[in-house]
């Protein structure tokens, strides 16, 4: 005997079948996802909804097994490439595979990663280098117009890029600084910020440090890019932290951690703090610092990792990545082809060495996103 359910009863039925749907998808990788979309017309406009993405962005930032490794290298002969790991976590298998992609598996190598959009910089074009937004997962990509600035014959002229997100306007940003040097005097100094929304570049005011160890690529958290760099023409002068907002478009500094005047320094993020890591290649060991996000902020000495023995060229430019393995390791780039997993605990490492062609190589770690880069982006297939 059939029973029938009142209106009201099959209604709640309903709800609980299409938000148990809605929970299920969610720990879905993107790439099913984008399988999905042909189920149905109602799947389509749900997966493609600004809710949903925002969802699943959410608990993206929370599912470890959403988050990937993404390595461009630079090779002694033949184009850059980018690859990525299977997995971030010591404990599976790990493989190094190329990226899926028509346009970006050479040639391009990585600026920076927010919410699942990587930014990409090759040197791919006559009128000089490119610069791109990529959704990986979800294979869109965006390129950034081309920006003049006037280079200087026979100078040294320099550039350094930082992509985030600005949350207030959700305005996905690029900030390109370039710098002209001769005879160590700086000659030009030019800030421009791209946004993602207008499709345009915005002159801002001039970075207020350069010179010597003029800073490579802007670390993004919290609504902010970051750069390691010390006073012109002072090699000796103490490194800061110059702070770039994305809201407000302005500079101001940070002082960094109390360091050892010999130790060498690289800026990054851990966890959700800046992060400070000192290497000390004597020594091999290598110190971490992170920054709590309160005005002032308080470095704190979060670890030390011990290599081994003296003079190990793992200690050798020391960078943070990510926590792994529930927490238990840190996953570091260390020197010019190695991916390391440090166990916290036992203070033994593994390592995962790139090809002995590689002559350099940045990282990103990268969580799957169906963040849209806007009716302007193509197709990657």
């Amino acid at each position: 005997m059939t029973t029938c359910l009142p209106v009201t009863e099959q209604k709640m039925s309903e709800d609980n079948k299409d938000l148990i749907i809605k929970l299920v998808i969610l720990k879905l990788p993107v790439k099913m996802l984008m399988l999905f979309k042909c189920v149905s017309t109602d799947w389509l406009h749900f997966i493609n909804s600004k809710e949903f993405g925002s969802l699943y962005l959410q608990h993206s930032k929370t599912n470890s097994d959403n988050l990937h490794l993404f390595v461009s290298s630079r090779l002694v002969i033949g184009p850059k490439r980018i690859q990525t790991f299977v997995s971030v976590d010591a404990s599976r298998d790990q493989t190094l595979i190329p990226v899926y992609s028509q346009r970006f598996n050479t040639d391009y190598e990585i600026v920076g990663c927010c919410n699942g959009i990587i930014c990409l910089y090759g040197d791919v074009s006559f009128m000089g280098f490119r610069l791109a937004l990529w959704n990986a997962f979800t294979r869109r990509y965006k390129m950034i117009p081309h920006v003049r600035v006037n280079r200087i014959l026979g100078a040294s002229n320099r550039f350094s890029h930082g992509f985030g997100h600005d949350e207030v306007t959700d305005d996905y940003k690029v900030v390109q600084i370039f710098q002209s040097f001769k005879d160590g005097k700086l000659l030009a100094s030019d800030v421009k910020v791209y946004s993602s929304t207008s499709n345009l570049w915005t002159k801002v005011e001039e970075f207020p440090f350069g010179g010597f160890d003029f800073p490579k690529k802007g670390c993004f958290i919290n609504g902010a890019l970051h750069w390691l760099a010390r006073k012109m023409n002072k090699s000796t002068a103490k490194p800061v932290v110059v702070r770039f907002n994305l809201g407000v478009e302005k500079f101001d500094l940070l002082q960094v951690p109390d360091v050892d005047s010999i130790d060498d320094l690289c800026l990054g993020v851990l966890g959700d703090c800046l992060s400070v890591c000192a290497s000390n290649e004597e020594f091999s060991t290598a110190v971490i610092w992170v920054a709590k996000n309160k005005e002032p902020w308080t470095w704190i000495k979060q670890h030390l990792v011990v290599f081994g023995d003296s003079n190990s060229n793992e200690a050798s430019y020391c960078r943070p990545l990510t926590y792994t393995d529930k927490g238990k390791k840190l996953l570091l780039a260390v020197g010019l082809r190695t991916v390391l997993w440090y166990d916290l605990r036992d203070k033994e490492y593994s390592k995962f060495p790139l090809s002995r062609f590689v002559t350099g190589f940045e990282v990103a770690t990268c969580i799957e996103s169906l963040v849209s880069l806007g009716v302007n982006s193509r197709a990657d297939v």
